[in-house]
């Protein structure tokens, strides 16, 4: 019979480390976690290749039941200036996935969406773009750049005055819901809220206060701004909760009490849950507000009572591209 090798018998009494590594590991992920939730929430920037012409792009089932259901033909007049030096290739390889998103949408609305595009090198181009409530860019670069939408139907239009890569995931959304505005009949009546929009417009009420004191753009821009706040709340108190836990593990791991520190670890995968269930509320209970906003702006004024933007020059609701 062979003795055990000394190094199998020094390898026995080394302290069993696995715990400790489980607790790092999901204490480091839960740290990136917050962290890039809260980049890719609030910044929507997300890193990817641009879609290939010949890979049509394909839309969320939301967006395709809105176009399905278009009330009139929209017209989408996309205005495009990029060929001057200063220009980054990110904003050219950023408007054709414009592009082909607009050639998605006419796809499946068919000839009730239809994509018009407008050049903007001359001045008198410029001019037009301008007129049509579009906004150079760049300019501190030494480069005027155009990049802007325009949807009309009917009388009703809704103006998207800068297209911004930092917004790409947000486009679709955001289109889509213009479209849909523009082509509602401007005396149709809007269904009776349902509860939970009820308590969107009163928390929209109270944030923000009467809706004919702010733009469309000032409202939203308050809303995501005090929804950010909340969020680095809410991440400062998990957090807090995680340096709890670590503490506790360090403890029960110094009396060499094995079970509780697996429960402990048990616990930061209930606290992972909880974080990411608190993130999608949070999240969705903003995009609620913006629309309960957007609602109490397209509401009709009181007859008589002068409009701060007539139907020609409707805001396009949601996250504003600028």
């Amino acid at each position: 019979m062979q003795a055990p090798s000394r190094e199998s018998s020094d390898r026995s009494k080394e302290p069993d480390r696995s715990g400790r590594t489980g607790l790092a590991g999901m204490g480091y992920g839960l740290a990136v976690g917050v962290v890039l939730g809260a980049a890719g929430f609030w910044l929507y920037q997300q890193v990817g290749t641009e879609p290939s012409r010949t890979v049509p792009i394909s839309l969320s089932a939301p967006t395709r039941a809105a176009l399905e259901h278009l009330s009139q033909p929209v017209v989408a007049h996309l205005y495009i200036g990029l060929h001057e030096a200063g220009v980054p290739e990110e904003d050219r390889a950023f408007a054709g996935h414009v592009e082909e998103l607009l050639r998605a949408f006419a796809t499946v609305a068919g000839p009730n969406f239809r994509v018009q595009r407008h050049e903007v090198r001359t001045a008198e181009e410029q001019q037009a773009a301008a007129e049509a409530g579009i906004e150079p860019f760049h300019l501190e670069r030494g480069a005027a750049a155009w990049l802007g939408l325009v949807l009309e139907s009917g009388n009703r239009r809704q103006t998207l005055p800068r297209l911004d890569p930092a917004w790409k995931e947000a486009l679709e959304f955001d289109v889509a819901r213009a479209a849909q505005e523009v082509s509602r009949p401007l005396l149709a009546a809007q269904p009776a809220p349902t509860e939970a929009e009820q308590a969107a417009l009163s928390r929209v009420r109270e944030a923000l206060g009467p809706p004919d004191a702010l733009s469309p753009e000032e409202g939203a821009r308050r809303l995501r701004e005090a929804a950010l706040e909340e969020f680095k709340q809410l991440a400062q108190s998990f957090q807090a909760r995680q340096d709890e836990l670590r503490r506790r593990f360090q403890q029960a791991e110094q009396q060499g009490d094995a079970g509780a520190q697996q429960a402990l670890l048990r616990e930061l995968r209930q606290l992972q849950a909880e974080q990411t269930a608190q993130l999608q509320r949070l999240a969705e209970r903003l995009q609620s507000d913006l629309q309960a906003w957007q609602r109490l702006k397209s509401a009709p004024s009181p007859e008589g009572a002068p409009s701060a933007t007539g139907p020609e020059s409707t805001p396009a609701p949601g996250r504003p591209h600028r």
